[in-house]
């Protein structure tokens, strides 16, 4: 609506101007007399209304001074705020444009080995942005992992409430979706794609399940390869066929742990009582 003229309330007689403290103001609003409301709330640190430091509450009730000054941000962050803020000054705007670039930013500060403030993956930080449309957390979680970047994988973790599974051994396979992290040494947390043994065979990560705090994983046995019986060329490759799947947790992680190092020490115990025969 746009007005035309000076707001006058003698024109709307079912209209109130009410001046005052909310907290004070609601307590006299009847119930069920408001049907839509508009409003600007002070989100922290996502506004920077250059505001003097200032109480929101009465002091009586505990609230602490406060004031709107944005927070000091990650580098991370920083990177997304710039891309979000100007990505799109000189060409006109285009959602995909805008969303293919903050993912593109959001993976360069993971690789670039930026650093991750702890919160910053939460919903309270990360909301302003729209990460529906453009933020993978499992693609990010892997990256993170396979790039080495610790302050990434751990606010990721915090985000989403998710204690790392790790398993000595684990690598990724040459064929990624994770760039070119470092792939020398054993993966410091399993990430979808990761490989590993497990009870004698080889298995690959599938999926995570946050809630119930585990973790899928599959074995495969692959099909061979068909050649022309004249010529002996390959007509068709070998197909990867699903022969088991695992659900495992923590537990059966600290279990197979234990098993591991039994046998280890089963080992190092009949090798010594072979020496001490020797002897």
């Amino acid at each position: 609506m746009i007005l035309t003229k000076r707001y006058n309330p003698a024109d709307h007689p079912t209209t109130r101007i009410i001046r005052g403290h909310v907290l004070d103001v609601l307590r006299t609003v009847a119930d069920g007399s408001v049907h839509c409301v508009v409003t600007s709330p002070p989100y922290w640190g996502l506004r920077d209304y250059e505001l003097q430091p200032q109480v929101w509450r009465n002091s009586a009730l505990g609230i602490k001074e406060r004031n709107m000054k944005t927070k000091t941000e990650s580098p991370a962050m920083q990177l997304l705020r710039l891309v979000w803020e100007h990505v799109q000054e000189a060409t006109g705007h285009s959602w995909l444009r805008l969303n293919q670039a903050m993912r593109s930013a959001i993976f360069l500060a993971v690789e670039a080995g930026m650093r991750f403030g702890p919160d910053d993956l939460t919903d309270a930080n990360l909301c302003g942005f729209r990460p529906g449309y453009w933020f993978d957390g499992e693609m990010f979680y892997g990256r993170a992992v396979a790039y080495r970047n610790a302050s990434a994988w751990q606010a990721y973790e915090k985000a989403h409430g998710r204690k790392p599974f790790i398993i000595k051994g684990a690598k990724l396979p040459d064929a990624h979706n994770y760039g070119a992290g470092r792939m020398d040494g054993d993966l410091p947390r399993l990430v979808i794609g990761a490989e590993f043994q497990w009870k004698g065979e080889k298995l690959s990560v599938t999926s995570f399940n946050d809630r119930e705090l585990c973790f899928m994983a599959c074995s495969y046995t692959r099909t061979p390869n068909e050649f022309c019986e004249k010529c002996g060329r390959c007509t068709s490759s070998g197909t990867a066929k699903l022969l088991r799947r695992y659900t495992i947790t923590h537990a059966d992680i600290r279990r197979a742990n234990a098993a591991s190092r039994g046998s280890v020490k089963s080992a190092k115990s009949a090798d010594r009582g072979s020496g001490a025969e020797n002897k």
